[in-house]
């Protein structure tokens, strides 16, 4: 695992010991937090509009969304370490 992922592992709170002065970013009540608690109360509004309690599609859609963020962090954290360009 990479350093970029560590980072986005800890930001996440999917670290059994997060690293030190990384912040849980989905703590209670954090930004993450609310916007993830929105999503899912939207998921299940949907499924209960389908008749089901969990849609495939549904689930796709959100681990899509969290790989592409996942995939865009990485980079980031990679271009970040490269430095940005003087013009």
């Amino acid at each position: 695992m990479d350093e970029a992922e560590l980072i986005y592992l800890s930001m996440i709170g999917d670290l059994i010991t997060p690293l030190e002065g990384i912040a849980d970013e989905y703590a209670q009540g954090s930004q993450c937090d609310l916007l993830y608690q929105q999503s899912c109360a939207a998921r299940d509004r949907l499924c209960q509009k389908l008749n089901t309690e969990e849609d495939m599609d549904l689930e796709l859609i959100f681990d899509c969304f969290s790989a592409i963020t996942k995939h865009l962090c990485c980079k980031m954290y990679s271009y970040a370490r490269q430095g940005i360009p003087k013009e």
